[in-house]
């Protein structure tokens, strides 16, 4: 791209592994701006396009084994590791489309299932049904940029959206069933009617935000996970092959941020779909940096906007824990109740005693 002609090209279309994150490559471009990288600077991602194999979607969500496992490959990037409806489940929240593709393949019930399924997770994404990979490239190839992808991008960098080429990034999360294959030749695209209700509405799939600020016990923590796993493995989902109504019951998706005692100087990142449950460490709280350490986070490319977000959204000053927090989105249709949810997870914190205890260790 760096070396293309001037007058540069009108798209390009990049095809991501089916281990991808797609999330690591719009912070890894908006990090290639703010250094200035000559191929950045002449192109931007204008949408990014989850391709969902519609016919073993309800597999793959219930499928706890790693990427790595499931599709018998090697891994140099790490992504691997993470369970297949992990990744699926990021693919979809990041696309700004879904291409539920080999539609001919499912049934009218998984047909639904899935849609409503992708539409909960995702709401902003524009959603095609197809057969045969077959999309009218006019819609694919839009030259504006996806509306999941542009608040990102504007609150780090202001409008980026003139005279540049539109990079496009196909994410395929593809199904190892070789019965399945399918040619690309023949088919149609079908637009998600976006005038009606939506398919998560249908099926009364909700969503609420659990927030606090303290931390949750270790021990509470992991009980309250496993009776959400439990809870799942109650239902008799059949690989979300049966009614729409049974499949998209109870809790569906969880993911956000978490604080514990056992490890208080850094946040957690939490994701739950399907059967499965991750945990993962991240970096320190921004508020728990040294000044020192603080200064050379932040000059890295991309972290001074981060931060600053984070100062401007989630400090917390009175009491003095800053970004600390348990922030959490929790997903679900009928059967998950959110006051019953809010209450576990308030049984989870720290309680006042405990939390004494905390302050004196942790000050």
């Amino acid at each position: 791209l760096a070396r293309a002609p001037e007058q540069g090209f009108d798209h390009l279309l990049i095809e991501l592994s089916g281990v991808s994150e797609p999330s690591a490559v719009r912070s890894n471009w908006t990090t290639a701006r703010e250094v200035q990288h000559p191929a950045a600077m002449r192109a931007e991602i204008a949408r990014v396009v989850t391709v969902v194999d519609t016919s073993c979607f309800g597999s793959d969500w219930l499928d706890g084994r790693s990427a790595l496992t499931r599709n018998s490959m090697d891994d140099s990037t790490g992504s691997g590791s993470r369970p297949v409806v992990d990744l699926l489940s990021e693919q979809i929240e990041t696309a700004d489309m879904v291409l539920l593709n080999k539609a001919d393949l499912a049934s009218a019930d998984e047909l639904q299932t899935v849609e409503a399924l992708v539409t909960s997770i995702n709401g902003r994404a524009e959603v095609l049904k197809a057969e045969f990979g077959n999309v009218d490239l006019e819609r694919l190839l839009s030259t504006q940029p996806g509306t999941s992808s542009a608040p990102a991008i504007q609150q780090a960098h202001g409008d980026l959206h003139g005279g540049h080429d539109h990079s496009h990034a196909h994410d395929h999360h593809a199904c190892s069933d070789t019965s399945h294959g399918h040619s690309h030749g023949h088919g149609h695209a079908h637009a998600h009617d976006h005038g009606s209700a939506s398919p998560a509405e249908k099926y009364g799939i909700v969503s609420f935000v659990y927030r606090a600020r303290r931390p949750f016990n270790n021990v509470r923590w992991e009980a309250f996970v496993q009776s959400l796993q439990n809870d799942r493995l109650s239902r008799p989902l059949g690989g979300l092959k049966g009614p729409p109504e049974m499949a998209l019951s109870g809790l569906l998706r969880a993911k956000g941020t978490c604080w514990f005692d056992s490890a208080p100087l850094h946040e957690h990142s939490w994701s739950f779909a399907g059967l499965s449950s991750s945990l993962t460490k991240g970096n320190p709280w921004w508020a728990a940096c040294s000044k020192q350490h603080l200064g050379l986070r932040i000059a890295y490319p991309g972290m001074q906007a981060i931060y600053d977000r984070v100062r401007a959204e989630a400090w917390d000053e009175p009491e003095g824990w800053g970004d600390r927090r348990q922030e959490i989105v929790f997903i679900g249709g009928p059967g998950m109740t959110e006051e019953a949810v809010r209450a576990e997870l308030d049984r989870c914190l720290l309680s006042e005693a405990e939390m004494d205890a905390f302050v004196e260790a942790n000050r």
